[in-house]
C-alpha cells in the first residue's frame, strides 16, 4: 500500500511538474501574443489615411426682405445631415470634401400686413447635387476650422407651402391652398465650418442660399452639427 501510494503521489507529482511547465510555457506564449498586448496589434495596423464622417444637422432658416417685413424672422428647422470625408484627419493642415448634403425645412409662420393676414405652413428639402468626383463640396481645413475652397454644387430647394387668410395671393405672397416650392439649382458659398476641439461638433454661421423676387425674400441657413458616424474609406482619386 505504501508502495503504491508512493508510485501514486509521483505519478501525480510528474503530472503536475508537467502542467506547470506547460501553463508556464502557455502564460509565456501569451505574454509574447499580439493579442495580449494591444499596443501591438494596433503597431502592425496600417493607418487610416481617409476617413468619411456623417453629421447630423440642426438649423436656423433666417427669412429678410419680405413685404413690409411680414415675413421675416428666424425659424428652427431640420433635421439634416452632412457628410465629409477628411484626409490624413490626425494631422493639424489637410484636405476634405462635402460628399453629400441634405436638410429638411419645415416651418409654420403668421404674418400680417396692412389690413390682411396669413397663416402659412412650409415643408421643404434642400440638397447639395455631387459633381462628377462625387463631392458636393471641397475645402481645407487647419486647427478646429474647415474653410470650404469651393460652393456647395447644384444647391437646390423643393417641397411646398400652403396657405390661409386674406393675404394669400397678395403682395407676392403665395396663393390660398398649397403651392410647390421650386428654387433652381445655385451655387451656394458656404461659410467655415467651426469644430470644437475633438471635431465631434461644428456651427456655421448664417449664408444666403436662396433670393427671389416673387415674393421677394433672402433665405438664410445657420447651422450645428454632431457627429453619428465614421468609417475608414479608401481614396477616391478623380482627374
Amino acid at each position: 500500500m505504501r508502495y503504491g501510494g508512493g508510485a501514486m503521489a509521483a505519478s501525480f507529482h510528474a503530472r503536475c511538474v508537467k502542467g506547470t511547465i506547460y501553463v508556464g510555457a502557455l502564460g509565456a506564449a501569451l505574454v509574447a501574443s499580439p493579442l495580449a498586448d494591444p499596443r501591438a496589434a494596433q503597431a502592425d495596423e496600417p493607418a487610416c489615411d481617409t476617413v468619411e464622417v456623417e453629421y447630423a444637422l440642426s438649423a436656423n432658416l433666417k427669412l429678410a426682405d419680405t413685404f413690409m417685413g411680414a415675413g421675416d424672422g428666424v425659424y428652427r428647422t431640420g433635421p439634416g445631415r452632412v457628410v465629409v470625408r477628411w484626409s490624413h484627419p490626425e494631422q493639424e493642415h489637410g484636405v476634405a470634401q462635402m460628399i453629400s448634403y441634405e436638410l429638411h425645412q419645415p416651418f409654420n409662420m403668421e404674418t400680417t400686413a396692412l389690413f390682411w393676414s396669413a397663416k402659412l405652413a412650409s415643408d421643404s428639402t434642400a440638397q447639395g447635387t455631387p459633381d462628377r468626383c462625387g463631392m458636393v463640396a471641397s475645402g481645407s481645413f487647419a486647427g478646429r476650422r474647415l474653410t470650404w475652397g469651393s460652393a456647395v454644387n447644384g444647391y437646390h430647394i423643393d417641397g411646398n407651402v400652403r396657405c390661409e387668410g386674406s393675404l394669400c395671393g397678395r403682395f407676392g405672397a403665395p396663393v390660398s391652398g398649397d403651392n410647390v416650392i421650386r428654387i433652381a439649382p445655385s451655387q451656394v458659398p458656404f461659410k467655415p465650418f467651426e469644430f470644437a476641439a475633438d471635431r465631434k461638433t461644428f456651427t456655421m454661421d448664417y449664408v444666403v442660399v436662396s433670393r427671389a423676387d416673387s415674393p421677394k425674400q433672402t433665405t438664410l441657413v445657420s447651422l450645428a452639427g454632431r457627429e453619428v458616424r465614421r468609417a475608414c474609406v479608401a481614396a477616391r482619386p478623380c482627374s
